[in-house]
């Protein structure tokens, strides 16, 4: 999953469309029956939009159509099913002002809705990053056997590819770097060869990986640095990055400027 989503937001909107519609009683004894919307046909094309109203109510339609559909999905993936009938249904019940359930009962429900989802992410990151640490440790224990590897003692390990000529920078440098960012699958989640141009920046504000790794490395060579997770992003995650990734980089350091 590459994006988590807060289901609050969810049920903040179901609210709004079922809760708000419990305090406006009709003026009529008998509740009110929704329009009825007849959907058209390939032979019949619906009608068009021609005032601003009817336009602005369509696009509240569409527009709230394609958030839960959005929000519904979203939930599957860590197994709650919200049919679509069952929200259709509160809908139609809603404008017709015939829901089933109290406006008590829609908050408590709601709230129970926000808990499952808050403790089904929670099993999903333990499961995930259970994961992801089990595969970052296999991949180091790999890559350590290949030639021209070093391992240093915080556990960052750097593979010489071209030796260059150039010095060494210190955390007190900028450098410009040529560099591509993967995950241990080889999925690239930023480079510089992408953008067509190499990025400069200071050395000590960059993750701790790299700023070890490239005061052993003298500019003008080519190394790739594989970087346990307590020296890049630790258990944080990022909408690329799952949290205690070790993270790969094929680097070239071009320049220093003191």
């Amino acid at each position: 999953m590459n994006k988590l989503f807060k289901l609050s937001t969810l049920g903040a909107a179901l609210f709004l469309t079922f809760g708000c519609n419990q305090n406006e009683q009709p003026t009529q004894a008998e509740p009110q029956a929704p329009t009825e919307v007849v959907p058209a046909t390939a032979d019949e094309p619906a009608a068009e939009l021609t005032t601003l109203e009817q336009k602005a109510a369509y696009a509240i339609g569409a527009s709230f159509s394609k958030y839960l559909v959005t929000s519904l999905n979203q939930p599957k993936e860590l197994g709650i099913n919200l049919e679509d009938s069952d929200v259709f249904r509160g809908i139609h019940d809603s404008f017709s002002n015939n829901v089933q359930l109290t406006q008590e009962e829609i908050e408590e429900v709601l709230k129970d809705l926000d808990k499952l989802v808050a403790d089904k992410l929670a099993e999903y990151s333990e499961t995930k990053q259970a994961e992801v640490i089990e595969q970052g440790n296999e991949y180091r224990e790999n890559f350590k056997q290949q030639k021209n590897v070093t391992e240093l003692d915080s556990g960052l390990m750097i593979q010489v590819h071209e030796d260059g000529r150039g010095k060494k920078p210190a955390t007190t440098d900028t450098i410009t770097v040529h560099y591509r960012g993967m995950l241990t699958d080889s999925t690239s989640f930023d480079s510089s060869y992408d953008r067509g141009e190499p990025a400069t920046f200071p050395l000590a504000q960059v993750i701790e990986g790299w700023t070890e790794g490239l005061q052993h490395v003298n500019v003008g060579s080519k190394v790739t640095l594989v970087i346990p997770p307590e020296l890049a992003y630790g258990d944080q995650s990022t909408p690329s990055i799952p949290g205690s990734s070790t993270l790969v980089f094929d680097i070239e350091l071009l320049s220093i400027e003191k």
